[in-house]
């Protein structure tokens, strides 16, 4: 969802989604571990200049930012810049753009989430 509404405020006409879950239906994975569950449809490198900019909602622990980026950098595009609504203290990935901080122990649910 930020993602989209951040395309169309800029004007940006590609947006592709990466699909990366540290949980399966409401269950934890194993510290480290991911469920790719979608991948990008990959079909060129970028040009040198171009930049991707990778968009998720909340930085927690970091992991799947981590593994986004380093897929975008092998893959894509080596420019890549990273923006989130929100980050926890102690995250392995601080976002370059963060709309707010909260607290470590904060459950953050997003309008989106809800039935």
């Amino acid at each position: 969802m930020p993602a989209t509404i951040l395309a169309n405020k800029l004007g940006v006409r590609h947006v592709y989604s990466l699909g990366i879950s540290s949980y399966d239906e409401g269950v934890f994975a194993r510290p480290g571990e991911l469920n790719v569950y979608q991948r990008l449809p990959v079909n060129r490198r970028m040009q040198d200049g171009e930049s991707v900019l990778i968009v998720d909602d909340i930085s927690d622990k970091g992991h799947t930012f981590n593994f986004a980026k380093q897929y975008i950098q092998d893959n894509v595009c080596s420019n890549t810049v990273t923006m989130s609504l929100v980050s926890k203290p102690g995250t392995s990935h601080e976002p370059d753009y963060v709309f707010d901080h909260v607290p470590a122990e904060q459950w953050v649910v997003f309008p989106w989430e809800n039935d």
